[in-house]
């Protein structure tokens, strides 16, 4: 459910969520919604048997990285997890340049 996802997305550790649009209690977009306030780290890419713009349109609009209708080819989903996690190490790569930047600067000013 996405009340049990949530609980379990809190506890950390996960850098992408997979998850349904349409789930026993907290629906898709409700979990995404929750996991965007409590500021989780994780990508979510959001699936559905049950594809509407509107709800693609929303996914997105609250952070999903994906959205994929479902029957989906599993192909596609390990690519969205793919770009999930290069997109990481891209962050984690830019930030660590900024971090030699930032103390390259800080030497030259000792």
């Amino acid at each position: 459910t996405g009340e049990e996802a949530i609980e379990i997305l809190r506890k950390g550790g996960f850098n992408v969520a997979v998850i349904d649009l349409m789930m026993p209690g907290m629906g898709g977009l409700a979990l995404l919604k929750e996991i965007r306030k409590e500021r989780i780290e994780a990508d979510v890419i959001v699936l559905t048997g049950f594809a509407t713009i509107a709800s693609a349109m929303e996914a997105v609009r609250l952070g999903a990285e994906d959205y994929l209708r479902k029957p989906f080819d599993v192909g596609k989903l390990i690519l969205s997890v793919g770009r999930c996690f290069e997109k990481r190490k891209a962050m984690r790569d830019l930030e660590s340049a900024r971090d030699k930047l930032a103390a390259a600067a800080m030497t030259r000013y000792l």
